[in-house]
């Protein structure tokens, strides 16, 4: 399994985007330069390190294929995976399959998903697009490995988002248009933005659903 080292000058993919580590801007900090767009971006080394061990990032220049720790926490026995679980792992797999050689792209993915469901009639419940895809991941990650699609929920303790996920594209949308630009703002005014827009988007709903609003 090859070693995985963030440096400068390391080409990596994130979510299928390759960017190149230019410079480490802090201890903590890092800028990648998208080889594409050739647009700097700021990451923290431990932001990075989360997006490995979710199997989101990958070194595209490694030998050999680095395992995501979710991968590797699935690399036992059969025997000892409940009935329950592998069967669930089975569909998954079933799905991942179906749209391994199309584009990840949910316009694309989603009549592949309906008409896979339709045949199996698993889940209960229809996966959506994003769920497909995310399996898709991390089953590529792992060197298309059955047990990287194994349910570990059960392990992974209180990972429930802090803020819902409207909110969380609000700070994405801010963070691009008033830190990631040539005329950088303050944190502090990127965070006043999020604010805002979370704000303007409370005003048009119910009481009940309402997003939460960090404060300073």
């Amino acid at each position: 399994m090859g070693v995985a080292a963030f440096e400068q000058g390391r080409t990596l993919q994130i979510e299928g985007k390759t960017y190149c580590l230019t410079r480490k801007v802090t201890n903590e900090l890092w800028q990648l330069e998208n080889v594409r767009t050739k647009r700097i971006h700021e990451m923290s080394d431990t932001q990075l390190r989360q997006h490995y061990s979710c199997g989101r990032l990958r070194f595209i220049n490694d030998t050999a294929p680095v395992l995501s720790k979710a991968a590797q926490s699935h690399s036992r026995p059969n025997r000892d995976i409940p009935t329950d679980l592998w069967e669930a792992a089975k569909v998954r797999r079933a799905y991942v399959t179906a749209i391994l050689d199309f584009p990840s792209t949910k316009s694309v993915v989603t009549p592949l998903i309906q008409q896979l469901w339709s045949k199996l009639q698993q889940p209960q419940k229809m996966p959506c697009a994003s769920s497909v895809l995310h399996w898709k991941k991390l089953y590529l990650a792992s060197g298309k490995d059955i047990h990287a699609l194994i349910d570990n929920t059960d392990k992974r303790g209180n990972r429930m988002p802090r803020y819902p996920k409207e909110v969380e594209e609000f700070v994405e949308t801010a963070v691009e248009k008033a830190y990631l630009t040539r005329e950088r703002r303050t944190v502090q005014d990127t965070l006043h933005k999020a604010m805002h827009m979370v704000n303007e988007e409370n005003r048009l709903r119910p009481d009940a659903t309402k997003l939460p609003c960090g404060h300073k």
